[in-house]
């Protein structure tokens, strides 16, 4: 079988992970935690709540490895497995709550401009509803595709593109008003 990865290795990797082979898995694990870590944290979870998310992304990635049917690469299936725990997460707990948490814990550790303007962004970023904030954190932190991203968000592209749009709207009407 053929699919789409980043190299060699991953491709080998992942025929390995099929047949049984749990370095293989702990190797694509290790190849891939940060990345699914990252895009959790950046949806809006805490820390620790991004760790028990990307935990649980692998665990079902590896109950349902065989169901990778290859036509896209291996990490964008990671993301949209990811897309699904963020979103359960942040309706179990309450959007607001999981928000204030993550907003005091980058107020803690600002220490310098730059991390205030990051905390700054982040609020901002906050007040977006779910889908919106999801499809700018695929975008422009992840580095997605509106292609990749409809796939992970298991929507049409021009839906992606809609709420690029949109979310851009309200991040300017919403930073004006921070002057």
């Amino acid at each position: 079988m053929h699919w789409k990865e980043d190299s060699a290795e991953e491709g080998d990797l992942l025929r390995n992970a099929l047949a049984g082979c749990e370095k293989a898995w702990a190797d694509l694990f290790r190849m891939h935690y940060h990345r699914v870590y990252a895009f959790a944290f950046r949806s809006g979870l805490s820390a620790e709540d991004a760790e028990d998310a990307a935990q649980e992304v692998f665990v079902k990635a590896a109950r349902y490895l065989e169901t990778f049917k290859g036509d896209s690469a291996f990490k964008n299936w990671l993301y949209g497995i990811a897309h699904h725990a963020v979103m359960d997460l942040l309706r179990k707990r309450g959007r607001r709550e999981v928000l204030l948490e993550r907003l005091h814990e980058n107020d803690t550790t600002s220490k310098c401009s730059a991390a205030a303007k990051h905390t700054e962004v982040g609020d901002v970023l906050g007040q977006l509803p779910d889908d919106l904030r999801m499809a700018v954190v695929l975008i422009y932190y992840e580095g997605k595709t509106h292609k990749e991203a409809s796939k992970i968000m298991d929507c049409a592209e021009t839906t992606v593109s809609w709420r690029i749009y949109i979310a851009k709207k309200r991040l300017r009407k919403l930073l004006e008003k921070r002057g």
